[in-house]
């Protein structure tokens, strides 16, 4: 994140300090929290995940709600739900602006575009509909349709994949396109609607995918070559499946640089102000490297240490996600837990007074953000914090 062409923040009334290797927006209004931008790891494959929610109507449980979804894949009762109920919104509001008086739900959709667009009459979730097209899970934005078939079984996640894709915008340019391009699956390397098909497709499988901009680029797009909001078609081939990383075999320092690879990937979905995603980056690339996690891959004790403040340090980062999503008992858990593997994490110091202040906890909030001073004495905007 301290890469001084990372692109400037969006917002205003934010200042810039440096913390380890990470540059953070630090918000002057206490009620805002912060944010954090980073280039792409590759410049390409670069997803967003929209929401209809803004970032301050985010709850708690809708948080829960949505990284238990995001972690199910394209089979969870989850994410079928809210396609089935997304639908059902789009058809309540057709009904509002365009007949009121037609009982007929499939009249009240809109109309297909003339080179088979997304919207329009669509079967349920899975089911192929006569010009061979599946609706992938139900919301009627994406699409798959097989035109070679592949053999064997579908990866699974955290298996390595290398696929041939070539993407299109409604007005004909190619984006993405690429003979080879390999990602793990479940780390969120690329779009949805490439990983979601993807999952579902067999070596030497070729499918046709059409996605609104939900499951490609959101309402940010890639400044470069995809507008916001654009809806997308893809070709994708899937040429070949491997097994994923065993990081118990990994050298430390090979762990700690694919660790760092996911650090860099959730500071992406920071600058993007993607912030459930960016918490889904993270909290695995936790689960690999935390001492404290039963599950996690454990390395020689002597290297722990090393490992341990490379944790902390994304622990924090999550903190911060959360803080953005105002979720301050969430902040407080994750400081916590970077704090306990680096006490002189100031940024923890510096959250977790945020979030105790937040929280009406004065006393709490002044002692943990004269810790970080104490710290870091030269950083003005955590004096000015403590003084307000």
């Amino acid at each position: 994140m301290a890469d001084e062409s990372a692109p400037p923040s969006l917002d205003t009334g934010f200042e810039m300090i440096e913390h380890d290797d990470d540059i953070v927006e630090v918000a002057l209004n206490p009620r805002r929290a912060v944010s954090s931008g980073c280039p792409s790891l590759d410049g390409s494959g670069d997803d967003e995940r929209t929401r209809p929610a803004s970032d301050s109507e985010l709850t708690i449980v809708t948080e829960t709600d949505r990284l238990a979804r995001q972690m199910k894949g394209p089979s969870s009762d989850e994410l079928e739900s809210e396609c089935k109920k997304e639908h059902k919104h789009r058809l309540a509001s057709s009904v509002y602006h365009r007949d009121s008086s037609s009982t007929d739900s499939a009249e009240l959709v809109d109309a297909a575009e003339a080179d088979g667009g997304l919207a329009g009459p669509a079967p349920a979730k899975g089911e192929q509909a006569d010009d061979g097209w599946v609706d992938v899970c139900g919301s009627q934005e994406l699409y798959r349709k097989t035109v070679k078939e592949g053999k064997g079984s579908s990866p699974q996640m955290n298996q390595r994949v290398t696929v041939r894709m070539e993407g299109t915008l409604p007005d004909g340019r190619k984006v993405d396109c690429y003979d080879q391009r390999s990602f793990l699956l479940g780390f969120c390397d690329v779009i949805d609607a490439v990983e979601l098909v993807v999952r579902l497709m067999k070596t030497g499988e070729v499918d046709e995918v059409k996605c609104s901009s939900r499951f490609a680029y959101g309402s940010f797009g890639r400044p470069d070559d995809i507008p916001a909001d654009s809806d997308l078609r893809f070709t994708l081939e899937l040429l070949k499946i491997e097994d994923g990383p065993m990081f118990s075999t990994m050298t430390v320092d090979e762990l700690e640089a694919f660790i760092n690879e996911r650090k860099e990937r959730g500071n992406y979905y920071f600058g993007r102000k993607e912030f459930d995603k960016a918490i889904q980056v993270y909290e695995r690339a936790v689960k690999i490297i935390d001492p404290d996690d039963d599950q996690s891959e454990q390395s020689p004790e002597g290297d722990q240490q090393k490992l341990a403040l490379l944790c902390s340090l994304i622990q924090s980062n999550i903190a911060v996600c959360y803080a953005k999503l105002d979720n301050w008992n969430t902040v407080l858990k994750w400081t916590e837990k970077c704090l306990q593997l680096d006490s002189r994490n100031s940024k923890a110091l510096f959250w977790r007074g945020n979030a105790f202040a937040m929280l009406n906890q004065l006393d709490s909030a002044v002692s943990c953000l004269q810790q970080a001073i104490a710290i870091e004495p030269d950083s003005a905007v955590r004096k000015a914090k403590c003084r307000n």
